[in-house]
């Protein structure tokens, strides 16, 4: 089920991270993207315009937008439609930062600061195992992505050991020159099962939000 967000008031300017969110229609205006600020307030859209990106650009930033891959800057806004419904369309004036750099960032930070990212592990399982039960589902088994399940579940383990690792010598205020290799690598792995998400429509948001958002004011893009 896809929640559908209020169009903003009025155009509205920062750095977003869209993706598409599953919404199929059959009559326009479909909010088929969902918008975020960094700070966590949520937009639906019915459209992503990149005239302003360089040609180059443009012919790949649209999949990898679509898959919520990056952070983008431009503006977001709402003009009137059809059936009292208004479009919103995100305009996207610059590709701002790769999802897994943000999140390598905000993640560093939280570290630093000894705050506890088990959570951010947390969400990382529920989205392979929403992932899993969708593969399940399907017509038959899907050995690629089977295979490929098995694998990040493996990798995100040993993370939650590496984690556990880090976290006690925290504590004991010991150095942690484990943590670069730690925010790196689950960095990492965050982008990966977050396409996944997006593509099989396995709650992205919950994955995005737990991750991406920074109500604090951690780091800036």
């Amino acid at each position: 089920m896809v929640t559908i967000h209020p169009a903003p008031p009025g155009p509205v300017a920062g750095v977003f991270h869209v993706y598409d969110n599953g919404m199929r229609c059959v009559a326009a205006p479909c909010y088929s993207y969902t918008v975020r600020t960094v700070q966590g307030t949520e937009y639906s859209a019915s459209g992503v315009n990149l005239e302003a990106l360089d040609p180059v650009v443009r012919d790949w930033a649209s999949l990898d937008l679509y898959e919520g891959r990056w952070l983008a800057r431009g503006t977001i806004e709402a003009t009137d439609g059809p059936r009292s419904m208004p479009h919103v369309v995100l305009r996207v004036e610059q590709l701002a930062q790769r999802v897994d750099t943000r999140a390598a960032e905000l993640l560093s930070a939280r570290l630093s600061a000894s705050e506890d990212v088990s959570g951010h592990l947390a969400v990382l399982g529920e989205t392979l195992a929403s992932f899993a039960e969708r593969t399940a589902a399907g017509p038959g088994p899907d050995w690629y992505a089977t295979r490929f399940l098995d694998r990040l579940r493996a990798e995100l383990d040993d993370l939650a050991r590496l984690y556990d690792t880090v976290a006690e010598q925290s504590r004991r205020g010991l150095p942690t020159r484990e943590s670069e290799v730690l925010v790196t690598r689950l960095a990492e792995l965050f982008g990966r099962v977050l396409v996944l998400a997006v593509r099989y429509h396995c709650d992205p948001d919950a994955l995005a939000t737990t991750w991406l958002v920074d109500r604090g004011s951690v780091a800036r893009v």
